[in-house]
């Protein structure tokens, strides 16, 4: 605990210390299971839940790790939340830019710095690029849908 900064604990008598093993072998276990359930039983989406926003190195790397393995293992038959309003904008609006595109996906966009908006940008054409064919024109609806929340 020493290394952890654990003597410096104002409360070292009445404080608790809890250690959380979380492996990506154990998340592509549980997440791929929960896909290929959902995919069997006609299931419209499958929510990752977690406490990313405050455990960013366990919560969040499981949100992360589910994500990846979704979208690389069933990628043809599942769709991310953040895809399907890439998608439905495109579909909605054809004219419309990837930059315009970025900034109806994430609604602080024009206050971010001018390399977030240009990764933002990108990940819009990227997902265009890559699904478009296979999931956009409403396509992405009979998809999957692989979202995430955080839990209370």
């Amino acid at each position: 605990l020493k290394a952890h900064n654990a003597d410096k604990v104002r409360f070292p008598e009445t404080s608790g210390f809890g250690i959380k093993p979380i492996s990506q072998e154990g998340t592509a276990r549980l997440s791929r299971a929960a896909i290929e359930y959902a995919l069997v039983n006609n299931r419209r989406s499958v929510t990752i839940v977690h406490k990313g926003n405050i455990m960013k190195f366990t919560e969040g790397a499981f949100r992360d790790w589910s994500y990846q393995l979704a979208v690389e293992e069933f990628r043809n038959e599942v769709v991310t939340e953040r895809e399907s309003w890439i998608l439905d904008n495109q579909d909605r609006h054809p004219e419309m830019t990837a930059e315009q595109n970025a900034a109806a996906v994430e609604p602080g966009f024009y206050m971010m710095t001018d390399s977030q908006k240009a990764e933002l940008v990108s990940e819009v054409r990227g997902v265009l690029a890559s699904i478009g064919e296979s999931h956009g024109e409403a396509q992405w609806k009979d998809k999957l849908l692989i979202k995430d929340a955080i839990a209370d």
